[in-house]
């Protein structure tokens, strides 16, 4: 998920990677005294993206697949196949999700991007971790870092009966983080339903049972994918 935030600069506090070398990690406002960047995250030119043409990605509208109109499924699952042909990726609308509930998602990312850098240190992710913060991942790479910070945490939803995410955010940022930890729960478990009838909508247009993929992933535990935050400059 990701808010956009104009304030977040970037600074060089100790941030220890993998290697047991020093990371920038993205802050508010160290930098807003610093002449220049940290090279970290200067990308070279060949790597930066020039062209301002808009992407036109498709949309697909879900209304009619999820009320189970099957000429509705088979038209989103065609513009579904060409999508992926021609862009590798598309938006999707009248995806079921609450309006309200999207909004307090984005809502929350600024409770848990704002805290203090130390805070947000305390909790960072290790190595080998799924969960937990990171500053442009500087424990992952030494150059061309991401200009984002992230917090991921995983979800684990058979049944919606175990709160895993609220007692994740509650254990690591502590009690006043409940009611975000709930937010991010009922989050997950929308975009669980979402993303099941993405996978019935790549199977039809891939010729294979609409099911396969939908019984693959509850096999191999769909429920534990990792859910990332971002804000991206």
């Amino acid at each position: 998920m990701d808010s956009t935030s104009s304030n977040l600069l970037l600074s060089s506090p100790p941030f220890q990677r993998k290697d047991g070398a020093e990371a920038p990690v993205l802050y508010s406002s160290f930098l807003q005294k610093q002449a220049n960047l940290p090279t970290e995250f200067i990308w070279p030119v060949g790597d930066l993206a020039h062209n301002q043409d808009e992407l036109k990605e498709p949309l697909i509208d879900l209304d009619g697949v999820l009320k189970g109109d099957e000429l509705a499924t088979a038209d989103a699952a065609e513009l579904v196949r060409t999508a992926c042909l021609s862009h590798g990726f598309f938006q999707v609308t009248n995806h079921g999700v609450d309006s309200g509930l999207i909004h307090a998602a984005h809502e929350e990312i600024d409770k848990i991007f704002k805290l203090p850098l130390d805070k947000k240190l305390s909790t960072r992710r290790n190595p080998g971790d799924v969960s937990g913060y990171s500053g442009a991942h500087a424990h992952r790479y030494s150059s061309k870092l991401p200009w984002k910070e992230t917090f991921s945490f995983g979800y684990h939803g058979d049944d919606g009966s175990e709160p895993l995410v609220v007692d994740y955010f509650k254990s690591v940022l502590g009690e006043n983080f409940e009611h975000t930890g709930w937010v991010y729960q009922r989050y997950c478990e929308a975009m669980k339903k979402v993303s099941l009838v993405i996978f019935e909508l790549l199977a039809i247009s891939l010729g294979v049972d609409r099911l396969h993929y939908r019984k693959f992933f509850r096999r191999w535990k769909l429920d534990n994918e990792v859910q990332q935050l971002s804000t991206l400059q």
